[in-house]
């Protein structure tokens, strides 16, 4: 599976809705690859029936990068708002509130891709960040968090 290309496809897509919900199954299933790298049996590991969070925790303690611990607990806890109330927009708090489970470190790797990236912002309507619509500001950090995820498996997977 292409993650990022799927998630590219839900990100320009499907309405916000589909945006949080695809967003998260996406990066559920890059934390589920690296589970399942890390067992010997994923037959084992099927017949537990994981929640979201419990397959983060589990990625954490096998030791997936915990800098991103909060921002995919926010995203899962954002799906679940959106799947159980039947919210139709992405507004500003929840925007904010996603980019400040981000730690300095991965601030700063959004800001530096937003900087990089601006002039292909433009050409499509795409305002420059602070004046940024929230679904574009969602759509940048979910890139930024399921981009650095599967760097960091692809990675991994190299030295193994």
């Amino acid at each position: 599976m292409d993650t990022f290309g799927e998630l590219i496809k839900a990100l320009d897509s499907e309405d916000d809705l589909g945006k949080v919900i695809r967003s998260q199954i996406i990066v559920e299933n890059i934390i589920v690859q690296y589970i399942e790298s890390q067992v010997k049996d994923v037959n084992f590991l099927n017949k537990m029936d994981l929640t979201f969070e419990q397959k983060t925790n589990l990625a954490l303690a096998f030791g997936l990068d915990k800098d991103w611990g909060a921002a995919i607990g926010c995203l899962g806890k954002l799906r679940n708002t959106f799947a159980h109330r039947l919210r139709g927009e992405i507004t500003k708090s929840d925007a904010n509130n996603f980019y400040k489970t981000f730690s300095p470190k991965n601030k700063n790797i959004t800001q530096e891709l937003c900087k990089s990236k601006e002039n292909d912002l433009k050409e499509v309507g795409i305002p420059t960040y602070p004046k940024m619509e929230p679904v574009h500001k969602f759509s940048l950090y979910v890139t930024v968090l399921s981009g650095a995820l599967q760097a960091w498996l692809d990675h991994r997977g190299k030295e193994a």
